[in-house]
C-alpha cells in the first residue's frame, strides 16, 4: 500500500488525520501532498484549521476529514 492509499484509508476508517497523526502512526512527513493528490482524483476533502497550546504557546495545525457522500 502506497503513502497516500494509507492516509485515505486511515480517514475512511478513522474519519480524520493530522500531520502528527500521519507521523507518529506512519512515518508520513508530507502529508499535505497526499492530500493534494486525492483532491486532484477527485476526492472531496475539508480542511479544518485547530487550535491548541504546546509549552504555554498557541498552535493551529490542520486536520483532514473526507468529505460524506450522500
Amino acid at each position: 500500500m502506497t503513502q497516500k492509499q494509507t492516509v485515505y484509508e486511515h480517514m475512511l476508517t478513522h474519519g480524520s488525520i493530522t500531520s502528527m497523526e500521519a507521523f507518529s502512526l506512519y512515518k508520513i512527513t508530507r502529508l499535505s501532498e497526499y492530500i493534494h493528490e486525492l483532491r486532484k482524483e477527485g476526492k472531496s476533502v475539508i480542511t479544518s484549521d485547530e487550535r491548541t497550546t504546546v509549552n504555554g504557546r498557541p498552535c493551529i495545525y490542520r486536520r483532514y476529514f473526507l468529505k460524506k457522500e450522500k
